[in-house]
C-alpha cells in the first residue's frame, strides 16, 4: 500500500464483506479480523491486504474507497466508521469453548455456499457444540473441530494448528470423481465422447522434446508439426518474467499451428493473476472473462473481470481446453476465461468447483484456518460452485502416475477426434 494512500486512509475502514478492519494512525496500518462479536488483530506481516492500494478511489464525500490488489478490474470497497468495535479493544479469550465459538462465527459471517453444498450447518454445529468444554485438550478440540468442518466438503476449507510442538492440519476434503458425476448427474448424452486422456498423455504424443517453463509449470510441445499441446500442472511458478518468457516461446511455436490443445486435466490451482497472464495469449482484444464478488458483503453486485491481450505473440486460432475432476481453483478460473472465447471447445471432465479464492482467518489460540467467500460467475452468470464447470464434450479423463507409450494410440485417437469435430 503506497503512502499517499495510507495517508488519506486515516481513522478505520471496515470492509464490505472479507472482515477486515483497516486502522490507520499517522499512517501506519492495523488490520483486523473481525466478525459479529469476534475480533482479532492479524500478526505483521500474515495479511492478505499487503498487495491492496496498487491503486485507490475515494467517493465524493470520502467515506467510501476502494483499493484493488494485482487484479485492476476488481475492487475491494471499505467504508469509514467512527472507531474501532469494543471487542477490538481487548485480546479474544483463547479457551476451547471460546475458539469453538469464534470459528462459528466466523463461518456464520463469511462462508457463502451452505446451500450450495447442501449443509444443514446450525444443526452440524449443534451436533458438536455439546462436545465442547473447557477441559478438553488441544488434540481434542482440533478432532472435534475437524468432524464439524468435514461436513461442509469443500476443498478450500483447512484447519492448520500447531499441537505439542507437531503441525496438523486438515482439509474438508475433495468429493472422488464418481461420487461427484453421481451427484450432479452430468448430462453425457450427445456430447458423449469415448475418449482416454491421462496425466503427461499430450507430452507423449509430441514429436520432439516437451519444453519447460516458469518453474516446469508449463509445458509445450507440437504433435505432427501441426498440433500445439500446452500442459499447464500448476497455476504458479516464478514471476511474471518467466512466465512471459515462457509463453513468448509457446507462442513462437505455435504460430502456424492448425489448433492448441491446453491441458489443465491435473491443475490443482494457484495463483489467479498467473492464470489471467496465460489466458491473456488466447485473446484477440479486451474480453470480458468472467464475474466475482464477495459472497459476504451485503448488497455486494458482480464485478466484470476483463481478460487483456497480452503482451508478444498471441494464439487466436482453434483451442481445445481439457479439464477433469482434478482441476481446481485458479484453474477453474483459467477455464472460465477460457471458455469466455469464442474459438475454445472445453473437452473432459466437470471442474471440482472450488473457484473462491481462500479467505484465511486467526483463531484465538493462533490456529488458522480458510474458507470460500467469493462468487465467481461465468460470462453468462452461471455459478460452478460446488458442482464444477461441465465441459462441452464429455471425455473420460483418468489419473496415472505416469503415461505409459501403449496409451499413446488411444489418445492420438482422441485427438483427431475432437479436430474433427
Amino acid at each position: 500500500m503506497t503512502t499517499s494512500v495510507r495517508t488519506e486512509l486515516s481513522g478505520v475502514w471496515r470492509s464490505r464483506g472479507y472482515g477486515w478492519l483497516l486502522e490507520f494512525r499517522k499512517g501506519k496500518p492495523r488490520v483486523y479480523d473481525v466478525a459479529e462479536s469476534f475480533c482479532m488483530e492479524q500478526r505483521r506481516g500474515s495479511t492478505e491486504l499487503n498487495d491492496l492500494g496498487r491503486t485507490a478511489a475515494f467517493s465524493n464525500n470520502g467515506q467510501t474507497i476502494h483499493l484493488t490488489s494485482d487484479d485492476s478490474n476488481y475492487a475491494y470497497t471499505f467504508d469509514k466508521i467512527d472507531a474501532l468495535p469494543a471487542q477490538c479493544l481487548s485480546k479474544p479469550a483463547d479457551h476451547p469453548v471460546a475458539v469453538f465459538d469464534a470459528l462459528v462465527e466466523i463461518f456464520n459471517t463469511h462462508y457463502a455456499f451452505f446451500s450450495v453444498r447442501d449443509v444443514d450447518w446450525a444443526r452440524v454445529v449443534e451436533m458438536h457444540r455439546n462436545q465442547v468444554n473447557n477441559d478438553l485438550s488441544d488434540k481434542e478440540l482440533f478432532k472435534i473441530i475437524k468432524s464439524l468442518l468435514s461436513n461442509i466438503n469443500d476443498g478450500h476449507v483447512t484447519l492448520t494448528a500447531r499441537i505439542n510442538g507437531t503441525k496438523r492440519s486438515f482439509d474438508a476434503g475433495r468429493p472422488r470423481a464418481s461420487d461427484r458425476l453421481k451427484r450432479f448427474k452430468l448430462d453425457r448424452k450427445a456430447s458423449n465422447t469415448a475418449s482416454y486422456w491421462m496425466r503427461g498423455i499430450g507430452e507423449k504424443l509430441v514429436d520432439d522434446d516437451v519444453e519447460t517453463g516458469a518453474g516446469k509449470a508449463i509445458r509445450f510441445g507440437l504433435i505432427d508439426e501441426e498440433i500445439g499441446v500446452l500442459s499447464i500442472r500448476s497455476m504458479s511458478g516464478g514471476g511474471r518474467k518467466a512466465i512471459d518468457n515462457a509463453m513468448d516461446r509457446a507462442m513462437e511455436l505455435f504460430e502456424d499451428a492448425r489448433a492448441v490443445i491446453i491441458d489443465v486435466s491435473m491443475n490443482g490451482g494457484g495463483d489467479d493473476a498467473f492464470a489471467r497472464r496465460i489466458a491473456s495469449r488466447f485473446v484477440a482484444e479486451r474480453t470480458l472473462g468472467y464475474y466475482k464478488y464477495a459472497g459476504d458483503g451485503e448488497g455486494e453486485r458482480p464485478q466484470p473481470i476483463y481478460i487483456e491481450p497480452g503482451k508478444g505473440k498471441r494464439y487466436t486460432g482453434p483451442i481445445f481446453l481439457i479439464t477433469s475432476h482434478k482441476t481446481a481453483s485458479a484453474a477453474e478460473i483459467f477455464t472460465l476465461a477460457l471458455r469466455a472465447l469464442p474459438n475454445v471447445t472445453h473437452v473432459g471432465d466437470a471442474t471440482e468447483g472450488i473457484l473462491s479464492d481462500m479467505l484465511e482467518k486467526r483463531l484465538p489460540n493462533g490456529w488458522r484456518l480458510s474458507l470460500s467467500n467469493e462468487v465467481y460467475l461465468d460470462v453468462r452468470k452461471t455459478l460452478w460452485e460446488g458442482k464444477g464447470i461441465q465441459p462441452d464434450i464429455f471425455a473420460d479423463v483418468r489419473k496415472r502416475k505416469k503415461a505409459k507409450d501403449k496409451h499413446k494410440l488411444a489418445a492420438r485417437q482422441f485427438v483427431d477426434r475432437i479436430l474433427s469435430r
